[in-house]
């Protein structure tokens, strides 16, 4: 699905701010809590007292939603109409304990001076100013009411999860078809239909595009993949080591060796503390960078192996040790 943009929502009763506060609603709707009583939708037309919508819950306290269709930009007057709506809210929803209002666009939040070093005030500052002086109103009343903010992201995010009665909302609204696991199985379903008999699991044939696939999602058979390669290098590596290190005569020169050891170690790390916490974020540069060296003293290496083990029979399987090792190394970069 490409960005949701509120400018082109579906027109409700005659215009776009209508269709935002009916879409307001039916998400609000969809996230009521589990102790809501029942949820009421109001009717505009007449005056909505400070609220579109607004649901009961078992203790007879209200949540309440406010919805603006403000696609722009934030001002001194629609502050002002917030500050309106939540003042007729307080007065005539005496039970409203929580007090959602719901924008079609995401907060500013510069942090930075202007000129003659005055702050800049952002949507954020104001947001966090006028949440206070709601709280002061309601507090003089004697009550107490708790705000949330629903901008574009919060919006966004609801209408994209893997669930047709949200992601359904996505399409009618703004003809933006949200691609799910529900969709992409229907699209399997199909396709295996129209094949018929010519399609049969024994006859599936794994290529290697669904390793970019399985990477993409994420999946468990990813993090297998990178568990299996991770054993597998560790297995090459500690025979090289093992071989070139400790093993008489000495092939190759043990300096370079421990240097490619540091290297690999600090590679290992990396890679197993990503697995074991099934973190991707890790340091793709520094892995890179090691894997980069090790391969560079390969050339170095390759010539002093093949003239020290001139004279050397080979009974051990060094040479396949050597080239396992750097051949895993160059498949793993």
């Amino acid at each position: 699905m490409s960005s949701i943009s509120f400018s082109n929502i579906r027109a409700h009763n005659g215009s776009q701010a209508s269709g935002f506060e009916e879409l307001v609603c039916q998400l609000a709707n969809l996230q009521k809590p589990e102790n809501a009583l029942r949820f009421t939708r109001k009717e505009g037309a007449g005056g909505d007292a400070g609220v579109e919508c607004y649901c009961v819950l078992e203790d007879d306290s209200e949540i309440c939603w406010q919805a603006k269709y403000f696609p722009d930009r934030m001002n001194p007057p629609r502050w002002k109409q917030l500050d309106n709506s939540f003042e007729t809210a307080l007065e005539r929803h005496p039970n409203l304990t929580k007090y959602i209002i719901c924008l079609p666009l995401d907060k500013t939040d510069i942090r930075r001076k202007g000129r003659g070093g005055k702050k800049v005030v952002s949507d954020e500052d104001e947001w966090n100013t006028h949440v206070q002086k709601w709280k002061d109103m309601a507090q003089k009343k004697g009550r107490s009411v708790e705000f949330e903010y629903w901008g574009k992201h919060e919006i966004t995010s609801l209408l994209t999860i893997d669930d047709p009665l949200y992601s359904g909302k996505a399409l009618y609204w703004f003809n933006e078809p949200v691609l799910n696991f529900g969709k992409f199985e229907d699209i399997a379903g199909k396709a295996r239909e129209a094949l018929g008999d010519r399609y049969t699991p024994e006859f599936h044939v794994d290529l290697p595009v669904a390793e970019i696939f399985d990477g993409l999602c994420l999946n468990a058979q990813w993090w297998k993949d990178l568990e299996d390669r991770i054993s597998d290098i560790n297995e090459k590596a500690e025979f090289f080591f093992k071989t070139f290190i400790e093993d008489k005569p000495q092939l190759l020169e043990t300096e370079k060796v421990q240097k490619i050891s540091e290297l690999y170690s600090v590679v290992y790390g990396i890679l197993s503390d990503s697995l074991n916490q099934r973190d991707t974020l890790f340091d793709v540069q520094d892995v890179q960078e090691c894997l980069k060296k090790i391969s560079e003293y390969y050339d170095m290496l390759s010539e002093e192996y093949r003239m020290n083990s001139q004279e050397e029979p080979d009974r051990n399987g060094k040479s396949r040790i050597f080239s396992d090792f750097f051949n895993v190394i160059s498949v793993f970069s």
